[in-house]
């Protein structure tokens, strides 16, 4: 993603915008970089997703505890991705990009689509 944001400042700087336009434009597009470098690149952390019949939908990363959340009706739902759309405890609107790649096989993430067909938009927050 870096070479973005350097062809972004190259074209900022090569073309016939006023000066104080193309300083502007390069603050944001460093500003951006330096935002993606903070949010993307950190370090991820597992997450348990868990369907409770009693307390519906839970997410944790490791080493916390399960949180209740609401999934929303527009989670799409395929072979290879599945993108959890989802309200946390605090009614934020969140994400969940799932590959089937990611999984240690094939039948788990083909268990979890199933259960998110069958119990997903059941019990919410």
């Amino acid at each position: 993603m870096a070479g973005v944001h350097i062809l972004a400042l190259f074209a900022a700087w090569h073309n016939s915008l006023v000066i104080g336009f193309k300083l502007g434009l390069s603050v944001a597009i460093l500003l951006h970089a330096w935002y993606y470098a903070r949010r993307w690149l950190r370090p991820r952390t597992a997450l348990i997703l868990q369907y409770d019949p009693n307390k519906g939908w839970q997410l944790a990363q490791a080493g916390e505890t399960l949180r209740m959340i609401g999934l929303d009706r527009e989670s799409l739902i395929t072979p290879w991705l599945t993108i959890l759309l989802y309200r946390d405890a605090e009614g934020r609107r969140r994400q969940l990009l799932l590959f089937a790649d990611a999984f240690h096989d094939r039948d788990e993430h083909r268990r979890l689509r199933v259960m998110l067909k069958i119990y997903g938009r059941k019990l919410t927050i």
